[in-house]
């Protein structure tokens, strides 16, 4: 999920939460306090690897995702229906060029569902260089190689000298 859409279901608990948002490409503490940890795509990479897969012959739609909100280029209904339920901020772009801001996820959407083929493809076209999850058979996340929810984990043992023992995760 997005930083800002944590923020906004957290937003009660106060600043001493920390958020680990897009599968822990950003942690940072709620309501816009300081960062502890951000890893985003390189922007030439992430936009050579959009056009990458934007020239494959695969029925899907491709946002990223920002600290605060998801980029689109094409009015997908379905899309736009799942990140108004989801409560996810998104804005709609001519270019993916004309995002501003740091790009932490390259995001796939495709209603049918992803088939080990079409991950394949998707992998093959982008070099195999990032991180790929899916996630409810339907959003497949890109993100670098070292972003996961794991090493989120380890980054906040090793800030606050957690150990491993004394760590629960659910």
């Amino acid at each position: 999920r997005l930083y800002s859409t944590l923020c906004r279901n957290f937003k009660d608990y106060g600043s001493d939460i920390i958020i680990v948002a897009i599968n822990g490409a950003i942690i940072q503490y709620n309501n816009n306090g300081s960062i502890i940890y951000e890893n985003s795509i390189n922007r030439e990479l992430c936009f050579q690897s959009v056009k990458a897969l934007m020239n494959l012959d695969v029925d899907f739609e491709i946002y990223l995702a920002c600290k605060n909100a998801n980029y689109i280029i094409r009015e997908n209904e379905e899309l736009i229906e799942k990140f108004r339920v989801s409560d996810a901020d998104m804005s709609f772009v001519k270019s993916f060029y004309e995002v501003n801001e740091d790009i932490f996820k390259i995001g796939i959407f495709k209603s049918s569902g992803f088939t080990q083929e079409i991950i394949d493809k998707i992998k093959n076209a982008t070099e195999n260089r990032f991180e790929y999850a899916v996630s409810g058979n339907v959003w497949l996340d890109i993100t670098n190689k070292d972003v996961n929810k794991g090493n989120a984990i380890k980054i906040l043992q090793n800030k606050f000298d957690i150990k491993k023992e004394e760590t629960l995760v659910f």
